[in-house]
This record gives structure tokens, C-alpha cells and sequence, in this order.
């Protein structure tokens, strides 16, 4: 993990999503030191945190805020939520050039990244930390408009099935995409490290309708981000990534060997191409 720690350093790495971003906030902090982020000690799991916020510096972990914020719940956040939120972004100590920070937003719905995006533009302490943005966004769309699970949080989703679901997804997502293509651009808040957009991580599906769902969700994620994708407004398909390990999957999550396969991939976007290390991986 040496170069990648060099390469971030500076970086303010900020990942809203759900689970399986998660995991990847984790396999990132424990790759730069091992066991800074524990799912348990550190209540870094889904439903357990709202926000997860770290800075490592010089091979140490110096700051860690893991807070379950009762306020925001899996519907659109109200002000209340998102003052909330803001309120512990802005517990972080100031901005070190040699420090990387880490910071995962639940972002269940595409709604919630907005306001992930809000909180860190509205950040004062890291204004000049190199924004580095990794989000995915569909599972808990297709849990509820595709499987129609119980416990789906927003129970008028699961009045909207298949095609009806699929639309309401891709108009969520649109409210979203012109926002980030300015947040990701060359004069964004991220326009010098840059975004990826992902689709959903390898589920390992049983064959049949759930595996033509996943595929049109992902196709609608493509759909949208291809036409501005960009040096800086990169699409990773984390479905075909993940199809190439299929055993790396628990539970529809990546292992850790999975998700740092899916780091080396996503580092070599965020990093000059001078701090790849020898070799692969």
C-alpha cells in the first residue's frame, strides 16, 4: 500500500453509496493501515453509520468519526438531516498535505448523494484537499422495484415493478447526473483526481429474471454517464469486473480481494501514472 499512500496523499476520498461502498471505504483505509476501519469496532456496516470519516497521516490513523445520525433515515433527507451531516463533516481537523481522508456517505437512493455532494462543498477544513469521488447507486432500487423485498425502506417503490421501477430509477438518477458532471469537471470540486460512476458489484444472481434486471439497471447507468464521460467522469463497470472473480462474492458483496481488485482499477484514475507500483496484481 506504500504507493498508493504516496499517490493520495492530500486526497480527500469520498464515497457515497451503500454496502458494498462500504466495504470499499474499508479495504482502502486498512490498505493504507492495516486495521484502521473495523465493520464491528467501528460500527463501519450498513445501518450502522450514516457517515464514516477518517484521516490518515504518515502511516497513522489521526482522526475517526463513525456516526449513526437518527435524523436521516433511507427516505430523502429533510435540512434537519443534512445540517446533521454537515455538522460532522466539519468536526475533521484542517487540511494536511501529507494526510489522506476518507469519507463515506449511506447513500441508498440517488437523493443522498446530492446531499453528500452538498456536504462537501460545503466543507471549510479540507477546501484544499484533491476530491477524489467513487459512487454506486442502484441495489436498493432493485430491492424494492425488482424483488419487492419487505423490508424495502421506501415502501412506494414497491408499487413500481420492472419497467415502472426502472423509470423511476433512471429519473432519480437524473436529477443527479447534471450535478455531477459539473462536480467532476475540469472546474469541479474533483476536476483534478476525478469521479467514478459504478454500476452494481457482482450479485452472482441465480439465472433468469434478476440477472435481466440487474443488466438493465446497469445498462441505464452506462446510458447515462457514457455521453459525458470524461478524463475526469470515469463509468466502471463493477458487474463485469466482479463476473471475472465470481467465487469473490458473499452475500452479493465483494470479498476483500475483490474490492481491492476493484482499487487498483479505480487508483489508476485517481493516481499520476508515475506512482503505479512495479508489476500487477
Amino acid at each position: 500500500g506504500s504507493q498508493a499512500s504516496a499517490c493520495l496523499e492530500g486526497a480527500w476520498v469520498v464515497v457515497p453509496g451503500g454496502s458494498n461502498t462500504i466495504l470499499m471505504t474499508i479495504n482502502l483505509a486498512n490498505l493504507l493501515v492495516p486495521g484502521a476501519l473495523s465493520p464491528i469496532d467501528d460500527h463501519a456496516s450498513m445501518g450502522s453509520a450514516t457517515v464514516i470519516d477518517l484521516v490518515i497521516e504518515d502511516g497513522n490513523v489521526t482522526y475517526k468519526n463513525s456516526v449513526k445520525l437518527a435524523i436521516c433515515t433511507p427516505e430523502p433527507f429533510g435540512q434537519a438531516c443534512r445540517k446533521a451531516i454537515l455538522a460532522e463533516v466539519a468536526k475533521v481537523p484542517p487540511y494536511s498535505p501529507r494526510a489522506t481522508r476518507i469519507t463515506q456517505f449511506v447513500a441508498q437512493y440517488w437523493d443522498h448523494v446530492d446531499a453528500a455532494l452538498d456536504a462537501v462543498e460545503a466543507d471549510t477544513a479540507w477546501t484544499e484537499g484533491q476530491v477524489a469521488l467513487i459512487t454506486q447507486v442502484s441495489a436498493w432500487y432493485i430491492y424494492c422495484s425488482v424483488k419487492g423485498v419487505e423490508w424495502c425502506p421506501r415502501k412506494e417503490l414497491l408499487s413500481k415493478m420492472d419497467e415502472a421501477g426502472l423509470d423511476n430509477f433512471v429519473s432519480d438518477m437524473m436529477q443527479v447526473v447534471p450535478r455531477l458532471e459539473n462536480f467532476c469537471g475540469p472546474d469541479g470540486r474533483a476536476g483534478v483526481r476525478g469521479c467514478v460512476v459504478g454500476t452494481t458489484s457482482w450479485q452472482n444472481p441465480p439465472p433468469g429474471r434478476q440477472t435481466m434486471w440487474y443488466g438493465r439497471y446497469n445498462d441505464a447507468i452506462k446510458e447515462a454517464i457514457r455521453p459525458i464521460a470524461s478524463p475526469t467522469l470515469r463509468l466502471i463497470d463493477f458487474w463485469e469486473l466482479g463476473m471475472a472473480m465470481p467465487t469473490e462474492c458473499i452475500g452479493g458483496h465483494g470479498s476483500p480481494v475483490a474490492n481491492l481488485w476493484s482499487w487498483q482499477v479505480m487508483l489508476a484514475g485517481f493516481c499520476p501514472k508515475g506512482e503505479a507500483s512495479d508489476g500487477s496484481f
